[in-house]
């Protein structure tokens, strides 16, 4: 994740994804973030220990060899992102300054 947000506009074009959270953001979000995703079954976390060339083959490993597993995992990242955010928050914010 480079920024904020990305993790999330991920999930919400459905794509597969192995997220490397920065060890030293703060707060820990970015890894927060990234387990949470992971959990759903709609992301990969590489975190702390696991960021080796092992870790990453063996993480990427299913996902580049199954295309079921990549479609399922999309559709998990579907099922958590967002794509109406800016236009639900559009109707928030209206609706407060009146």
């Amino acid at each position: 994740m480079t920024s904020t947000g990305f993790d999330r506009r991920l999930a919400a074009l459905g794509k597969p994804s192995v997220l490397i959270p920065l060890a030293t953001s703060a707060g820990n979000e970015q890894e927060h973030n990234a387990l949470h995703l992971q959990q759903a079954d709609a992301a990969v976390a590489l975190v702390k220990k696991v960021v080796t060339p092992e870790g990453l083959r063996a993480s990427v490993g299913p996902i580049l060899a199954s295309p079921e597993q990549r479609r399922h995992t999309a559709q998990q990242a579907r099922t958590l992102g967002r794509p109406d955010a800016a236009d639900r928050l559009t109707e928030v914010l209206l609706s407060v300054a009146v």
